[in-house]
Parts: C-alpha cells; sequence; structure tokens
C-alpha cells in the first residue's frame, strides 16, 4: 500500500531540460547478484525487482514500497543456484506462464540447461520450484516471443554452438526445438522483414578467431524457420537489440562490441524487407556491454542506454540518431570491472522512466542494484495549471521555493523524507501558499517533499539535492 500519492503536475515555464538523480539502492544485503528482472509481483501497480544472489544461493523478490523504496522481501527459492566463484548461473525470465494474470518467475541453471519456473499467486508469493525441462548442456535464454503465432509466449535460447527454442504448449509446458545453425550465439527475435511475425537475429561465430557473423532467419508464421541471411561480419558481439530508430516503420538492429579495438556501437538500417546498411557507429574506443532501448525523454522515438566497465551511458535520439552520450552512473571499483545489466521502468510511480543497473567486480564481489530517477529539471517557475503544488529549482542548490494550491493551517504539514523513509526535516506551515526551503545541512541526494493537507491527505514531490 502507498502511503504517499504520486501526482502528475502540468506546468508551464519557460525552460526546461532533464537529468540522472543520484544512485538509490534497491539492496546491498545479498552477494553474486548475476541477473534481475523488473515486474510488478504483488499487484499493487509498482514495479519489484527479482534477482538470483548466487553466493548465497537464493532467489529473492524485492518490494516496492511505490516510492522507489524497497523496504521488503519474499525468499522464493533456498535452492542452490551458484556453483562456483565468479560463475554466471542463473538467468531469469518474468512471463504469465499459467495465464492467470500475473507475472511468474522462469529460471534457468546455465551450465546445467536446467529450466523450471515458480508460480506467482498474484500477490508476491511464490510457489514451489517446479521444472520446466533439463537441457543438459550450458544454456543462457535469448528473447520471448510468440513464434507460432498460437498467442502463447515462447523463448528462445543459445546452447552450445546452437539455437533452439522453447515452444509454449500450454498448461505450463515447453516442447524444445533445435535448429540446425551451427555456431550460433546471442539472439533476439524482432519482425525483421514486416510480414507480422517474429524472426530471429543471431550471431554466429566464423572460422577466424575473435569473428562474428550477424544473421537473421525468416519465420514462416508457425514457427519454422528458413536458412540464415548474413548481414555483417563483426568482431566479438556482445548484445543484440532492435527499435525504429529512424521512425520509418521497420525494426533495426543495435550492436553493443567489446574486443580489442574493434568496440562501440554499431546501428544497422532495415529497408524494410530485411536488408540492412550500415548506419550510424559510435564510441569506438569504448567496451560496450548490455543495452537497454526505452523512449526516457517521452519524446516518441527510442533512445538507449549502454554501459561500459565503469559507466551506464544515455544516448538520445535526435530525429533518428543517437547523440552524444550522458552518464548516469559512474562509480570506482576493483580491476576489471563490469555493469552487467540495466533496465527501465517508472520505479517511484512519477510517469518517467528510470534506470536501474547492478555493478559486478570481478573476482566474484558484488556492488548493489540501484536506480537512477530521469526527470525534468524546472529552469523557471511558470503558471500551475493543476491543483498539485509544485517545487523548484529541482535540483536545490541552496534554497527552493515550494507552491502549494491551498494555504496550510496548523492542521496541516510538511516532511523531507530521505531514500531510508526517515523523517529528516519538519516544516511548520505559515499560513500562505508559499514555503522557502533552505537547503541547511542537507546531504547531496534523492529526498521526497511530503505535504500533508488539512484533511490529512498527502501528496509528494520528488527533490533532488545537489
Amino acid at each position: 500500500m502507498r502511503s504517499l500519492l504520486c501526482f502528475v503536475l502540468l506546468l508551464s515555464f519557460r525552460g526546461l531540460t532533464a537529468q540522472f538523480g543520484p544512485p538509490v539502492i534497491v539492496f546491498d544485503s545479498l552477494t553474486g547478484s548475476v541477473d534481475f528482472e523488473l515486474g510488478d509481483m504483488d499487484g499493487d501497480g509498482d514495479t519489484d525487482v527479482v534477482t538470483g544472489s548466487a553466493a548465497d544461493s537464493l532467489l529473492v523478490c524485492f518490494l516496492n514500497n511505490g516510492q522507489g523504496l524497497f523496504l521488503d522481501s519474499v525468499h522464493i527459492s533456498h535452492l542452490p543456484i551458484y556453483d562456483g566463484p565468479g560463475t554466471i548461473i542463473n538467468e531469469l525470465i518474468l512471463m504469465d506462464l499459467d495465464q492467470d494474470g500475473d507475472q511468474d518467475i522462469i529460471q534457468c541453471l546455465v551450465e546445467q540447461g536446467d529450466v523450471h519456473w515458480y508460480m506467482n499467486d498474484g500477490s508476491g508469493h511464490f510457489g514451489p520450484r517446479t521444472p520446466i525441462l533439463t537441457i543438459g548442456i550450458w544454456t543462457v535464454f535469448g528473447d520471448t516471443a510468440d513464434l507460432d503465432a498460437d498467442g502463447l509466449t515462447d523463448i528462445t535460447l543459445w546452447t552450445i554452438g546452437q539455437i533452439a527454442w522453447l515452444r509454449n504448449t500450454g498448461a505450463n509446458g515447453f516442447a524444445l526445438e533445435i535448429q540446425p545453425y551451427q555456431n550460433a550465439l546471442r539472439n533476439t527475435t524482432v519482425d525483421v522483414d514486416g510480414d507480422g511475425d517474429q524472426d530471429i537475429v543471431f550471431l554466429k561465430a566464423s572460422a577466424f578467431p575473435d569473428e562474428e557473423i550477424l544473421h537473421w532467419t525468416a519465420n514462416n508464421g508457425n514457427g519454422a524457420l528458413g536458412p540464415p541471411t548474413p548481414i555483417a561480419t563483426v568482431p566479438f558481439g556482445c548484445s543484440l537489440g532492435h527499435a525504429d530508430v529512424e521512425g520509418d516503420g521497420d525494426e533495426d538492429l543495435l550492436l553493443t562490441r567489446c574486443w580489442a579495438s574493434q568496440q562501440g556501437l554499431h546501428v544497422y538500417l532495415n529497408d524494410g524487407s530485411g536488408a540492412f546498411t550500415l548506419g550510424q557507429t559510435m564510441l569506438p574506443t569504448v567496451c560496450l556491454h548490455d543495452m537497454e532501448i526505452a523512449d526516457l525523454d517521452g519524446d516518441a522515438d527510442p533512445d538507449l542506454l549502454v554501459h561500459n566497465q565503469l559507466n551506464t551511458l544515455y544516448l538520445p535520439n535526435i530525429s533518428g540518431v543517437f547523440g552524444p552520450p550522458q552518464v548516469v552512473s559512474s562509480f570506482t571499483a576493483p580491476n576489471p570491472c563490469w555493469i552487467t545489466i540495466v533496465a527501465t521502468a517508472d520505479i517511484n510511480g512519477d510517469g518517467f522512466l528510470d534506470v536501474v543497473d547492478s555493478h559486478h567486480a570481478a573476482p566474484g564481489t558484488y556492488l548493489p542494484i540501484q536506480w537512477y530517477g530521469y526527470f525534468p529539471i524546472i529552469d523557471a517557475i511558470g503558471s500551475v495549471t493543476s491543483d498539485a503544488p509544485f517545487f523548484a529549482p529541482n535540483p536545490l542548490e541552496d534554497r527552493a521555493r515550494l507552491v502549494l494550491p491551498l494555504a496550510l493551517d496548523s492542521r496541516g504539514g510538511i516532511e523531507l523524507v530521505d531514500v531510508h523513509g526517515r523523517v529528516v526535516r519538519t516544516l511548520a506551515s505559515n499560513g500562505s501558499r508559499e514555503v522557502v526551503i533552505e537547503r541547511g545541512l542537507l546531504d547531496g541526494g534523492l529526498y521526497v517533499l511530503r505535504v500533508v493537507a488539512q484533511d490529512g491527505r498527502s501528496t509528494a514531490l520528488r527533490l533532488v539535492v545537489q
């Protein structure tokens, strides 16, 4: 149950920019987290975090209180999911496997190829580990899509040298389909040729060391896949993604790379029929790993998040071209070090997509999963067009002004709450619609400004202190 009410604030203003807030820790009490997934696991309308702790042999769901604070957790499994220091052993997918309207958890033990699931009862409580199948060799999840057009979500995989997919047969079961593509590696699903079904794009090891070939294979609509069509030769592709980058109605491909001097981002532009040309390249000296594609700035085109060894970077889409990178997260850690996962979701319920990432420092030590708020900065106070309070400038440096729709009397109040839920400052109601807030001794970071009206209702504003 949310303790604070979220609201939409509409303003007219002279200037508007955007930035990412400081890190807020989802958790730091587990070690060895190697994957996480985001979803509403308890049915309360906000985004929770599911992760597997390798060293602690736990599968855990951290529950969001609606404001981006993860104060409660549910231990889902205590079975071993880790078999040695530094080994990535746990892959997760959230999907409604039993079709009861909530997100269940599918887990793959990578080295064993052991796939199983946990049923969610809709309130964030999970059933016991239930086997789906055991492939018996190294297996990594690829993507999810309805490949055979039966209305059920299937799962693509890559095993040692092969692409496979799990055909969802209903009744919580899957059938393994092996594709005859030798030396196949990472893959994703996307409608490449615009015929309405999901094709598979994948990387394939070539005959030359440290070289791979990007391919796609056409789906005939019922899950039967044709021969692979080569797109480009690339050195060591790390992550595959797709989006309509140019806004021309077809899906383009994005590839991150990390190998010696062959690094950075490549964008392959689709002509609509499945023929690709190399478009934009950028960050050629930066080793890039995972990527996330989302419309972060709300302008109806896909933006991009990528990460190198020490940063998560935001690349806004500007008229079909990705702009210069903006640092979202930056940290100092042992070398080698990298960020394992980056994702987006509205973590604090303010209507903006936030960024979530996890930091992994080898060998065998892990840093917390954290989230970073994406928000507009009001450069100048304008006129209020709703009945909600607003606060500017935000971020706060020295002082700022809170403007209320109605004056507060002695029955109302204003509280400043830190990310741990502690009230760090209480402001007296002065009978006015405007309250000046001084920074004083406040540490830099993220806060919630809670305004309690005379009738006891409360609203909340997110405040960043520089």
